[in-house]
């Protein structure tokens, strides 16, 4: 796993887990501790589909003409942050939150800010 001051990320892609080369995914599970974040970033060849495990976390991305698009979502829930747009998810529970990323993308990418 890698480990951050908000909590981890164990990622999974062609690249360290062969069962995925040829699938055309990737994905990462995260446990963020209460108040933690992923901070901005964006995946340049994959659109992401994040579904909530346990908690309550803040999601927003920005579309082309730099509208912010936000929303709350819930354990049991899930949202889309279309292809190579900024993006972040925030703990906003109580408590730690877990949540599942999965990517349409071997190789997805990702650029931080």
């Amino acid at each position: 796993p890698n480990q951050g001051q908000g909590g981890t990320v164990q990622g999974r892609e062609s690249l360290n887990t062969p069962a995925l080369q040829g699938q055309g995914i990737a994905l990462s599970l995260f446990t963020v501790e209460e108040g933690g974040q992923n901070l901005i970033h964006y995946h340049p060849r994959a659109t992401e589909l994040l579904y909530v495990i346990k908690g309550t976390i803040e999601v927003a991305f920005t579309d082309t003409t730099g509208t912010l698009h936000a929303n709350t979502v819930k354990e049991g829930q899930a949202t889309v942050f279309p292809h190579a747009l900024l993006h972040f998810q925030r703990n906003i529970g109580k408590g730690t939150a877990q949540y599942i990323s999965m990517l349409n993308s071997e190789n997805p990418g990702v650029m931080s800010f």
